[in-house]
């Protein structure tokens, strides 16, 4: 969108920082937590200060733990990225569902979903685990967040190829894959 711009960009970072106020109100605290990640996913040169201050700020514990769990899925690093998607093969790091989802949209954002195609078949190998250790809705939304960044051929391809090698898949998970 417009805010990849650099004047975009400036605006959301004066946003952020205080230096410019939305019709004089003060931004929540979760607001600056979007604007800090927004502005790293869209790769503000200085991402890693600006997620580093913004961990200092977040006084709400539970979003603290939020922001630390999700903070290396926002990495300027297509590798470190990779690293956090690593993480989730243990089932203990996928206890909280909303915050394994939010790192996958992360991840997968339409401005890198270029870098994170590799990503997509082993999420996909995943899918009978994610069924079988979460939560009802688990599977639909690890699907969701994986794929709807993506619309390029090579994606389609490996969700194609994992298809294709999904033999003894449910037809229930097979017609998620497909949505």
């Amino acid at each position: 969108g417009p805010a990849t711009t650099d004047y975009g960009l400036a605006r959301l970072l004066r946003l952020w920082s205080g230096d410019e106020e939305v019709a004089r109100l003060p931004l929540s605290e979760l607001d600056q937590i979007s604007l800090a990640s927004g502005l790293a996913i869209k790769g503000i040169q200085n991402a890693e200060d600006i997620l580093s201050e913004q961990q200092e700020r977040i006084k709400n514990p539970d979003r603290l733990a939020r922001f630390k769990f999700v903070r290396t899925s926002l990495s300027a690093d297509p590798s470190v990225r990779a690293s956090f998607f690593e993480s989730l093969k243990q089932e203990a790091n996928r206890n909280r569902e909303a915050w394994v989802i939010a790192g996958l949209n992360n991840i997968h954002h339409p401005l890198r979903a270029q870098q994170s195609i590799g990503l997509i078949y082993p999420a996909l190998e995943m899918i009978e685990e994610i069924q079988q250790t979460g939560d009802i809705f688990f599977p639909g939304r690890w699907l969701d967040s994986t794929l709807q960044g993506h619309n390029s051929i090579a994606a389609a391809e490996s969700v194609r190829r994992f298809l294709d090698s999904a033999s003894g898949l449910s037809s229930r998970l097979r017609l998620k894959v497909l949505q």
